[in-house]
């Protein structure tokens, strides 16, 4: 029995130890890649509002340095947006309450912020939705859902920006009694191996490593756990070009 109850402890602090260098592993990544991701935008921030200030830069490019601080600013937002829900989901289920909407008013709400980002990039939002949902009532959180929908975009802008199809779709329609928003790109899509592990925190697929597209690797898993958060799935879906993601309601 004492044996038994040495070699019992001995496992139990050999997976409690794995447990800590595993959460030590991950904030270790997480600052890392936060520290990384913040320098960019902060280092444009500092060199143009420098040369801004001193009077170095023509007037005839003044709007175009302005312009290129506005998409940096965009950028670094939603970074400090997404690490902070993350962090707020890591502690534990949101307790937020749920507002009745019509499907055409969530839309409404959100749907400018989309196409400025997609413009951003030198891309077009198409929104294609079923005429008779419009008026279709639910009773969600708008807020998840725009945050998972701009996630879902802004990936879209990043992955799909060197396509010469410069689309992004969003679709609304009504499948087995839910409610699906499709996110459609037609870049270079995801590969079957990397599927398996992109809703995991800090994982970016081997395209954005190879062509530097800025992120953490966070947003993927941040929208999961929104998604579940909603009563809602989240997936990724076979298409023939691009990448499809599929949020049901």
């Amino acid at each position: 029995a004492t044996w038994c109850s040495l070699g019992l402890a001995a496992v139990a602090s050999a997976i409690l130890l794995r447990g800590v260098l595993q959460l030590s592993e991950r904030r270790a990544a997480f600052v890392s890649a936060v520290t990384h991701e913040l320098r960019t935008p902060l280092t444009t921030f500092r060199m143009y509002s420098e040369m801004l200030a001193d009077g170095m830069v023509p007037a005839e490019k003044q709007q175009q340095y302005a312009n290129t601080l506005k998409v940096q600013a965009d950028r670094l937002s939603q970074l400090v947006e997404n690490v902070l829900q993350y962090a707020r989901l890591e502690r534990g289920p949101i307790s937020i309450g749920n507002e009745t909407i019509t499907v055409n008013s969530l839309l409404q709400r959100f749907q400018t912020r989309l196409e400025e980002r997609a413009a951003d990039s030198h891309m077009q939002l198409i929104v294609d939705m079923e005429s008779s949902l419009r008026e279709q009532v639910l009773k969600t959180q708008p807020a998840a859902i725009e945050q998972i929908l701009f996630n879902l975009v802004d990936n879209a802008c990043k992955y799909a920006r060197s396509s010469t199809d410069k689309r992004i779709v969003i679709s609304v329609c009504r499948s087995a009694g839910r409610i699906q928003w499709s996110v459609q790109d037609f870049g270079p899509g995801v590969s079957a191996a990397e599927r398996k592990r992109m809703f995991q925190p800090f994982q970016q697929s081997r395209h954005a490593m190879e062509n530097a597209v800025p992120g953490v690797g966070l947003g993927l898993a941040l929208c999961l756990r929104m998604a579940h958060s909603l009563g809602a799935r989240l997936s990724i879906q076979d298409s023939s070009v691009g990448a499809l993601f599929v949020l049901e309601l």
